[in-house]
């Protein structure tokens, strides 16, 4: 579940960065410097590039946990398949040794 909103919040950030990184300049480093300078083109070119990474990351983490949860409910559907027949080999066993006796 954790990776799910994880997945969620990464492209949100990721997204901001690369429609608005001027925004991110400002609140992170505006408040350093009297007369506010502006960010330089590269700057607003790595936050994008950071932005698009992100949000390839976000997309690459929801699609990796959507799949690990089918893999999970596909081995356990398995597991129970397995001790079903089990549990049947197993009353087949005994049954045929209580009729020995």
């Amino acid at each position: 579940m954790q990776l799910i909103v994880a997945g969620m919040i990464i492209p949100a950030v990721g997204l901001f960065s690369v429609i608005n990184p001027h925004t991110l300049w400002t609140m992170r480093h505006s408040w350093r410097y009297k007369d506010k300078p502006e960010p330089s083109d590269q700057y607003l070119f790595l936050i994008r590039a950071i932005g698009v990474v992100l949000c390839a990351a976000g997309v690459v983490l929801v699609i990796y946990t959507i799949a690990k949860g089918r893999a999970d409910a596909q081995s356990a559907a398995e597991v129970e398949q397995f001790l079903q027949r089990t549990e049947n080999e197993l009353t087949q066993i005994m049954g045929s040794e209580a009729g020995l006796g």
